[in-house]
């Protein structure tokens, strides 16, 4: 059958067989995301950020370095070249001038145009009562749940452990946004399990978020109010905002953009709320924040304690559905505090970070051997220095930090182009073993900066047009223990990718990645199981077609090897076949994905399109079919007519299923659904007026 479904796939490719928007670097970086933490992101708010900017594209007659790094589009260097452009030359006179500025070749000037124009300087609105008017309101609301009932919504009369509410999801946000100086809004949110308007929930949402943003105020440069986000150095000791590791896009080697963000998503956890201020002058600038937050958190008793509890785990899910979930909601005080010093000169810029938290309660280690250096006590905090600098054609930065009990962490990177044709990229990371942070979110392999050290060595090549060469050698090894490894180790990753366009309607890439990571020998009759080397090995090919400005259509193949440490093997293979139509009445897509894998080890992660601002990416594992369907219609006229002008609206829907071959229930613990498929659905209305 497996043969059967590559002889079938091959053969799809070769009559031209495509896919959906040509998006696939940052569709990469969401499959990565989830592969590390082995669940999909919550932070949608750089894509709400992308969606304002082509409705209201940035000035590049006034953009700032820092709006400019935000689009996460262009690397320093492009950044530097075209501020020294703008300084030596004046403004642009037109959009296509912007081909003229050192080193922004073909390919990013295509990424760049939905979201840049090329304008008057405008200066920001003096009376603050303006930006109340002529903004963007926006309304989103979004319902999902699945068609089959998993046991834990049927055992209430058990007594055993139970979800307390029904399987739907709900989100609701409202914004209002004027240009980058002012945002404001509140958003609700319910996962699926949880109460709402009842037993712990009377206010209905679980999870509620309110936030209030202002930029550009005189020597205030930014206010945030409610709930928001910091963003420090090169994220060892804070970085909130959506971040991504190793990919094909070299941009993604250094964190950049604003210090203060407001937090416009439905992530629970990676927030702070309360006041956070930037004020600056010349070249200067400085923040300072304060936060009360509660966290989700299991207390445990201890008599030598000064309230009799320390905190034994602290909770980042956000859920709060069973009796247990319920019981250790927002049972953790926390009150953060931070600040940021920044000076910049014409070709650097260099900074000091710190941050503190003081807890309700103390925090303590568990007695695992591996979580040996965790953070405890009631307090924590650290602090850092990052910098940059850019010399010709080299763009140098790092982080320096240390934590409260002084054990360092270093990052630091360097980008250059020696040809027009040619990037190279260098990170180099060394964190000591006992380091330890909170929101932090470095260019590390661990999910978390901690217990590591390794260098990374990225390329890309453009031998000729419409060819380009990816690829990236990483090393990296962990001094102490680790979750399922009971010694030192060490691991490498390395990835080739080659694309080409031969036209504006065509892009066809493969890529190999070899990857090989440390984990205790799988092999029960060991007393204590030996740390080994496993293997894992993935080749992938993807063909995308326009067929014309409304048809899209695209074809992915995909082959996993993996070999763990008692060198048991497993193989997987996966393939699909995606059509997307796109009008301003109507937008469709569906999709047929197939897949077969030998176990969860072998699993292969694809993203999938659906509603505005949800980006999900599914883990394919075992046997079956995976399929979706989509549909968005505009309904602006409507109402326009009921409402009245300047409002616009959509309303989309999706559907999805797994269907298993050989399986009489899919998931696990409360999760389980009897029989072998699983269906989802999601309805959202989104309404914007101007």
């Amino acid at each position: 059958m497996r043969r059967c479904a590559i002889m079938l796939s091959v053969l799809l490719i070769s009559i031209a067989v495509p896919a959906q928007e040509m998006t696939e670097v940052t569709e990469q970086q969401l499959e990565n995301l989830a592969e590390i933490n082995e669940t999909e992101t919550e932070d949608d708010s750089y894509w709400q950020q992308l969606d304002y900017y082509k409705k209201h594209p940035v000035n590049l007659n006034t953009a700032s370095a820092v709006q400019l790094e935000e689009l996460r589009l262009l690397t320093p260097l492009q950044i530097s070249n075209f501020i020294s452009y703008r300084d030596l030359l004046g403004n642009l006179v037109n959009i296509y001038e912007i081909q003229a500025v050192p080193g922004w070749d073909i390919t990013t000037i295509k990424k760049l145009l939905p979201f840049i124009t090329v304008a008057d300087e405008w200066e920001p609105a003096r009376n603050f009562g303006k930006r109340f008017a002529g903004g963007e309101t926006s309304m989103l609301f979004r319902t999902a749940s699945l068609l089959e009932t998993p046991v834990g919504y049927q055992r209430k009369e058990t007594g055993l452990s139970y979800y307390t509410g029904s399987k739907d999801r709900l989100l609701f946000r409202c914004r209002y946004n004027y240009k980058d100086q002012l945002q404001y809004g509140i958003s609700g949110k319910k996962d699926a399990g949880e109460q709402f308007f009842r037993g712990k929930q009377q206010n209905g949402f679980d999870f509620y978020s309110i936030h209030f943003f202002v930029r550009k105020l005189g020597i205030v440069k930014a206010l945030a109010l409610g709930d928001y986000v910091v963003n420090m150095g090169q994220g060892l000791i804070q970085w909130q905002s959506l971040a991504f590791g190793k990919s094909t896009l070299i941009t993604d080697v250094k964190r950049q953009g604003a210090v203060l963000k407001p937090h416009t998503s439905a992530g629970e956890f990676n927030f702070h709320r309360g006041a956070g201020v930037t004020i600056g002058k010349h070249n200067w600038e400085a923040t300072v924040f304060g936060s009360l937050r509660v966290f989700s958190a299991t207390l445990t008793p201890d008599s030598t304690e000064e309230k009799g509890l320390y905190v034994a785990t602290l909770l980042t899910s956000g859920y709060h559905r069973t009796p247990s979930e319920l019981a250790r909601r927002n049972n953790l005080h926390s009150f953060n505090t931070g600040g940021n010093f920044r000076v910049k000169g014409t070709n650097w810029r260099a900074g000091f970070n710190m941050v503190q938290y003081h807890f309700e309660y103390p925090m303590r280690a568990s007695a695992n051997w591996y979580d040996r250096f965790a953070i405890s006590g009631k307090r924590w905090g650290n602090y850092s220095v990052d910098y940059s600098y850019t010399f010709s054609n080299v763009h140098m930065f790092g982080e320096i930090a240390t934590d409260y009990k002084h054990h360092q962490a270093v990052v630091a990177g360097l980008i250059t182009s020696p040809d027009p044709r040619v990037d190279v990229t260098m990170v180099y990371r060394n964190i000591n073993k006992a380091y330890q942070s909170l929101f932090s979110n470095a260019f590390t392999e661990n999910s978390i900066p901690t217990n590591e050290s390794g260098l990374y060595t990225g390329l890309v090549i453009r031998p000729f047009a419409y060819w380009q060469v990816n690829a990236y050698a990483d090393f990296f090894s962990f001094p102490w223990l680790k979750y399922r490894v009971n010694g030192p180790s060490n691991g490498y990753d390395y990835l080739v990718q080659l694309t080409c366009n031969p036209s504006k309607r065509v892009e066809v890439y493969s890529r190999y990645r070899y990857r090989s990571k440390p984990l205790n020998s799988d092999d029960a009759l060991q007393p204590i199981r030996n740390v080994t080397a496993t293997a894992w090995q993935s080749w992938r090919t993807q063909l995308a077609l326009m067929i014309n400005t409304r048809w899209l259509l695209r074809h992915r193949v995909e082959l996993v090897r993996f070999q763990s440490a008692t060198d048991n093997v497993q193989h997987g293979f996966a393939a699909y076949v995606d059509c997307n139509y796109n009008s301003p009445l109507l937008s469709a897509g569906i999709r047929l994905h197939y897949f077969d894998t030998d176990g969860y080890d072998s699993r292969i992660y694809a993203f999938e399109q659906s509603v505005t601002y949800s980006y999900p990416v599914v883990a394919l594992y075992n046997k079956g079919f995976r399929c979706y369907a989509n549909t968005r219609i505009n309904i602006s006229s409507v109402i326009r007519r009921y409402i009245g002008e300047g409002y616009n609206g959509s309303v989309t829907v999706r559907m999805a299923q797994f269907l298993y071959s050989g399986q009489k229930q899919i998931g696990s613990g409360l999760d389980v659904i009897a029989g072998n498929s699983k269906t989802d659905y999601v309805i959202q209305i989104l309404l914007t007026r101007r």
